[in-house]
């Protein structure tokens, strides 16, 4: 049963606001039911929602409801989509939530709109919420998503994430989490990392991603042959990658990537969300510096126009002991892949960048932007 403490909104308001629940509202179709928009009034101010009527003919219909109810009413973190009130009337279900004003996530990875800096305060917005929802001691109990993916991250007008889409979640105590995953063969946080990791790819190459309905790796296995053969630069929007600071592209690109590894890397969103905070101070370092410079060179600097872009050797990733792994740097010079000195990997939270900067020659290409490699339909 819903919570006791969550607003009941008439049915005869819901349809009110919906126009009666007509085409002309409908904002978005879910595997659940269909999402239409309105404004509700609350306490004398006019609110903009989103209602999604559960269809009728899902068999467990019920069962999410209740599920999303519970968990919007129980969970408060600024990166998680608000609960405005249910309705429960004539066997409809029907859920509300706070329209975020700018949709979803996947409506904006092409094209410029989200310059780099956004893309990362948003990667920092998501992994804070799912690690409030992975590791809350004074909760008690872990959440454990299961849809992750840039359609259920919206944004609001700021630009800031709200991770929805509950309907498929669920609780676990937090001490049984790794049982959980060792003998009862269940999902755990871990699945929800390895969904991230796919988002972070997204929001790093400006495409969305094709994922194969039967295993999920197509995307995975694009992103990780590409970063192990140090190209993943091949596959972001080129003038993305200009606004890049060498040193912030090379963690976010390490830390989905060790997402993406699984047991292989044992990386948590609390890991994640530490890398991810460290890679958006270095690019508000970088960009603040790049200010300073056009300050003081002016617009007419030829370095404004042929400003060197660095390219970062990717580190191959080893395990998360703390032990250090040798390995050997890679640079791009002139169209050479020239080798450079090697390099320890420690642990994950010492952020060592192991690379040496060079610029890249005239002659090489602007890097591919990623749709002629990636198809764009995503669910």
């Amino acid at each position: 049963m819903s919570s006791s403490t969550t607003l009941k909104v008439p049915l005869t308001e819901v349809k009110s606001i919906t126009k009666d629940f007509t085409e002309a509202n409908l904002i978005g179709k879910g595997l659940l039911g269909k999402i239409y928009e309105g404004q509700l009034s609350l306490s004398g101010k006019s609110i903009d929602v989103a209602v999604r009527r559960l269809d009728h003919s899902f068999w467990l219909q019920d069962v999410a409801f209740d599920k999303e109810i519970t968990m919007l009413s129980g969970l408060k973190h600024d990166n998680l989509v608000s609960l405005v009130g249910i309705c429960e009337e004539n066997g409809e279900m029907i859920i509300i939530n706070k329209r975020e004003t700018r949709g979803s996530l996947s409506r904006h990875l092409s094209g410029l709109t989200l310059n780099w800096i956004k893309r990362l305060q948003i990667s920092v917005g998501v992994a804070s919420a799912l690690s409030y929802l992975h590791d809350n001691t004074t909760r008690g109990y872990s959440v454990l998503h299961h849809n992750v993916n840039t359609t259920s991250i919206l944004l609001d007008e700021k630009w800031e994430a709200k991770l929805s889409g509950f309907e498929y979640s669920m609780t676990i105590p937090i001490e049984h989490l790794d049982l959980a995953y060792e003998k009862l063969g269940i999902g755990t946080y871990k699945s929800d990392v390895f969904s991230f990791g796919i988002v972070l790819f997204e929001i790093l190459c400006g495409t969305k991603a094709f994922i194969s309905t039967e295993n999920n790796k197509f995307q995975a296995s694009l992103a990780m042959f590409h970063f192990e053969g140090r190209k993943l630069h091949e596959l972001v929007d080129p003038d993305l990658f200009k606004q890049m600071d060498p040193q912030s592209f090379n963690i976010f690109s390490e830390t989905a990537y060790y997402c993406l590894k699984g047991r292989q890397a044992p990386i948590n969103m609390n890991q994640v969300l530490t890398r991810l905070k460290r890679a958006l101070k270095l690019q508000e370092q970088y960009d603040n510096d790049e200010h300073s410079t056009v300050v003081r060179k002016g617009p007419s600097s030829n370095n404004l126009k042929l400003k060197a872009k660095n390219i970062v050797s990717y580190i191959t990733p080893q395990s998360f002991t703390g032990k250090h792994h040798h390995h050997e740097n890679h640079n791009i010079r002139n169209g050479k892949v020239e080798r450079g000195m090697p390099g320890n990997l420690g642990n994950l939270a010492d952020f060592k960048i192991l690379s040496k900067s060079r610029p890249i020659s005239p002659r090489i290409s602007a890097p591919r932007f990623g749709a002629d490699i990636l198809k764009r339909d995503y669910f």
